[in-house]
């Protein structure tokens, strides 16, 4: 019997995931984007995973994980998203971190430690091309491009951009970040170059340059065309309870109850990530889990380490203690679940808590 919730990651389907986004790309070089503990997911055995299947590229958003990936292999390329923290800059180049690099002062601190150590230092470039997040803004990149001394003692190796509407194929401001692009990195032509994430790589081989570096498509939980889903979350029942008389249910009796309603405890509550608003009350419904692909909606508040749902409709022969339902999986994804409480995939999976357990199911030799 499961304590908890439970989180199912086949790496089999990761594996197989990255060689469709290999094919798709030829010879553009596939990276892999693990930030955020690999999107919730468990980056090091992502890492290990990714690595095995041929990728030798990893992007992370922190130093400490950059110099937890690079634990596992030495012959990878690691970038960090968010630069290197000051003071941090020679171990970065001695564990072979590689720097991305988004705005003037950082690009000074680099300078300062090339010319400490007497050696080039790699970066990678980030500009801006109008998502106006970070990256070099108009009139930096304007300087750097101008002003050679600016890039003494490092080694360009790679700029970058990123998309701000990639998953809206059609919006204007795809083609238009990509015109700022060519016209950015024209400058740099020994660097190569990459412009997409996961959805840029479906917006067509004039987005892919040199690289692209998918992150959440490698499990394929965002449903993109010809990738797999790798990622499951149940939670288990812990106690029935058949309700004997009309009352309400949970913290501030949000929700009424009726007599002859059969409702499941389940040990999953927002300690785990399951967020508050997931809660149903008389005036909001349809939050809902599966049960033998049967919806079951969530009844009253979500609390600490619980949960409860109306398993009412679900064959009372099929509802027992220590019974898995279904929050992710084949009757709804993580978007579809995200749809619920407005908002996206992506969150969900990041705060996927550290009580769920990860369970992996490896890639088959």
């Amino acid at each position: 019997m499961i304590a908890g919730p439970l989180a199912t990651i086949d790496l089999g389907v990761i594996a197989e995931n990255l060689l469709t986004l290999q094919i798709m790309c030829g010879n553009t070089e596939v990276a892999a984007t693990i930030k955020a503990d690999g999107y919730g997911l468990g980056a090091i055995r992502l890492a290990k995973t990714l690595y095995g299947a041929g990728c030798r590229t990893f992007y992370v958003a922190h130093l400490e994980e950059a110099l937890a990936v690079r634990a596992l292999h030495a012959d990878t390329t690691i970038y960090v998203l968010h630069g290197i923290p000051k003071g941090h800059e020679t171990e970065a180049f001695e564990k072979n971190i590689t720097p991305i690099i988004t705005d003037l002062g950082t690009l000074t601190r680099m300078r300062e430690t090339a010319k400490n150590i007497g050696k080039a230092i790699p970066v990678n470039l980030h500009v801006d091309t109008g998502m106006n997040r970070i990256g070099f803004g108009a009139t930096e990149w304007n300087m750097l491009v101008h002003t050679p001394s600016l890039i003494d003692g490092v080694d360009v190796k790679m700029v970058m951009s990123h998309f701000a509407c990639s998953d809206e194929p059609l919006h204007p401001m795809n083609e238009q970040q990509r015109e700022k692009f060519i016209g950015a990195t024209k400058h740099f032509v020994s660097a190569k170059k990459t412009l997409a994430n996961s959805h840029g790589v479906f917006l067509g081989s004039q987005m892919h340059f040199d690289q692209v570096r998918p992150g959440r498509a490698l499990s394929g939980t965002n449903g993109l065309k010809g990738l797999k889903n790798a990622l499951s979350v149940h939670a288990p029942i812990i106690q029935l309870r058949s309700i004997d008389s009309n009352g309400t249910v949970g913290y501030g009796a949000t929700q009424r109850v009726q007599k002859g309603m059969r409702l499941a405890a389940l040990a999953y509550g927002y300690a785990d990530g399951l967020h508050r608003v997931f809660s149903n009350s008389d005036q909001t419904t349809g939050h809902h889990f599966y049960l033998h692909g049967i919806a079951v909606p969530v009844i009253g508040r979500v609390s600490m380490d619980l949960v409860m749902v109306d398993v009412s409709k679900v064959p009372e022969n099929l509802v027992h203690v220590g019974g898995m339902v279904e929050i992710v999986g084949a009757h709804q994804s993580i978007d579809d679940w995200a749809a619920q409480i407005g908002t996206i995939g992506y969150e969900l999976m990041t705060h996927l808590g550290n009580r769920i357990e990860r369970s992996y199911i490896e890639v088959k030799s």
